[in-house]
């Protein structure tokens, strides 16, 4: 076994001398290829030939960093985003053409001749710096348009969760009519629930009447919204032409008991709000009318023939 492990020692070895040799001759074609040293040694040899205690490169540097300030500080205002990368975009486009004119006249501002017809150290020290800053503008828009199109997409969906909702609640409510009923606070019927009513003025349809009232007592602004026939619905959860009609109910004796003016009309499905002369305002399943403890004389059979008389489906 040792013999065995001696030969495996040595032949692992001569794998790593053989590897060592292939890479030493990968390293030096490609600085042949490349016509230079490495990109390390590059980077080295242009920081060492840089005189960066000059004025005019520490100005430049400056302002690269304030710029940079400047982006990520106004990074929620998409204008000023805007007017930077477009301000930029010219600079970096004539980068060549800065270049030659630096290269013309740099003993006017710099000790030594930087510009080179090759321009590596205008990209290096010009260039560079403002494309990071176009490329971290553009990332930022990315950004920001992905987080835009989370939330649109995000209430798009509780747009339609809300739609659903609503549909489904409207149809529980053409499956279950509801009508709308107020406690008195005043005789007459104190303290029972009723119709939203009152006593007609002079000059007043029965129309007119229910309008004001429900409005008076409860909010609920009542309204025709339907102008078109074809748009006409016959249920009570729509808007439908607007009809009326009368419900009495006489004693054995012939004297009448109470009068109403059944009036159909498109509601507004929202919460009531209580009169001062009124102690609640809420809307009834027609169903449950007939458990309801101090409700009027025969408002259930009113409500229940209201039904029927409009083809409200349970």
């Amino acid at each position: 076994m040792e013999g065995v492990s001696q030969q495996v020692g040595e032949v692992r070895e001569q794998l790593a001398g053989a590897m060592d040799v292939v890479l030493d001759d990968l390293r030096q074609k490609w600085r042949e290829l490349s016509g230079g040293p490495s990109v390390t040694e590059g980077l080295k040899r242009f920081v060492a030939a840089v005189d960066w205690s000059e004025r005019w490169i520490q100005g430049l540097l400056a302002f690269h960093c304030l710029l940079l300030i400047f982006v990520v500080a106004f990074r929620r205002l998409p204008g000023v985003h805007a007017a930077v990368f477009f301000g930029i975009m010219p600079v970096v486009y004539f980068a060549e053409r800065i270049n030659a004119l630096a290269a013309t006249h740099w003993r006017s501002f710099s000790s030594q001749n930087y510009f080179d017809s090759q321009g590596i150290f205008t990209s290096a020290l010009l260039s560079a710096p403002l494309l990071f800053i176009m490329l971290l503008i553009l990332f930022h828009y990315l950004f920001a348009t992905s987080a835009l199109l989370i939330r649109m997409k995000r209430k798009e969906l509780e747009y339609k969760a809300r739609e659903a909702a609503r549909q489904a609640r409207g149809e529980r409510r053409a499956a279950q009519p509801e009508v709308l009923l107020i406690r008195r606070a005043k005789e007459p019927s104190n303290g029972l629930w009723c119709f939203p009513g009152g006593s007609l003025e002079l000059g007043e349809s029965l129309v007119d009447c229910a309008v004001r009232e429900t409005l008076e007592e409860t909010g609920l602004q009542l309204r025709n919204a339907a102008q078109e026939g074809e748009l006409f619905s016959d249920t009570l959860a729509f808007p439908s032409p607007v009809s009326s009609s009368d419900a009495m109910m006489r004693d054995p004796d012939g004297r009448l008991l109470f009068h109403y003016a059944i009036v159909n009309y498109a509601a507004v499905p929202e919460t009531p709000v209580p009169a001062d002369d009124v102690d609640g305002a809420q809307w009834w399943p027609v169903a449950q009318l007939r458990g309801l403890k101090d409700l009027v004389l025969h408002c259930d059979r009113v409500a229940e023939r209201a039904v029927r008389q409009y083809s409200v489906t349970h």
